[in-house]
């Protein structure tokens, strides 16, 4: 008989993007930091399998490292997102005292605000300025694995996902060039053509079970 159960989840992602859009001459790509929360919905079609949908709040963003001939030592483009995957979780054998699953489906975000966090060469940190040219949906897919604890029970886990978007999450703005307003108010990551720049995230999240 399917059950319905929901909780609650929180964790940290490291993330990045790949694509030409974000090759920016002069600056290294880095992993980035973020937070990952939200509510989980979930109902067992069988005593194998279940589908899970979450509504989260994700923060997502990259690191940009300049050299010496940059204006910026340090940019940090971010974009905070309403998030929902849903996911098809296979239950593998259980052991005594954890359940594993296999976990994978798509996830749609929705954008709320984004920004990038600035230091300049001369070390001054400025408040974070707008980032221009987000997209305001994104859309991509899911995988890992979730340890179920105790195994009888299935109240807490804890996952570990591998996140690949498959559009960009940049909006075309017709040049290859990081653009930096004179007056340091806003951001312009660009590239020529068709957008290429897809965000990519590890995340480890701790969950709760609670009916």
């Amino acid at each position: 008989k399917p059950k319905l159960n929901w909780g609650v989840l929180a964790g940290v992602n490291w993330a990045n993007a790949t694509g030409d859009w974000v090759d920016i001459v002069g600056y290294d790509r880095k992993w980035d930091t973020g937070l990952t929360a939200g509510l989980a919905g979930a109902i067992n079609i069988n005593n194998h399998l279940a589908i899970r949908s979450e509504l989260l709040f994700v923060r997502k963003g990259l690191m940009l490292e300049g050299d010496s001939d940059q204006v910026a030592k340090e940019l940090n483009p971010f974009a905070m997102y309403i998030e929902v995957p849903i996911l098809f979780e296979l239950d593998l054998r259980p052991y005594e005292y954890v359940r594993p699953h296999l976990i994978a489906g798509p996830c749609f975000d929705y954008l709320i605000n984004d920004g990038v966090g600035m230091v300049l060469q001369n070390d001054k940190r400025l408040r974070a300025r707008e980032l221009t040219n987000v997209s305001s949906t994104n859309f991509g897919f899911i995988v890992g694995i979730r340890m179920s604890f105790p195994a009888r029970r299935d109240r807490g886990y804890i996952e570990i996902r591998y996140q690949q978007s498959l559009d960009s999450f940049l909006d075309d703005v017709g040049t290859n060039y990081l653009l930096i307003n004179d007056d340091g108010s806003a951001v312009t990551m660009g590239g020529p053509g068709l957008p290429d720049a897809r965000q990519r995230a590890i995340t480890v999240v701790m969950g709760l079970i609670l009916d």
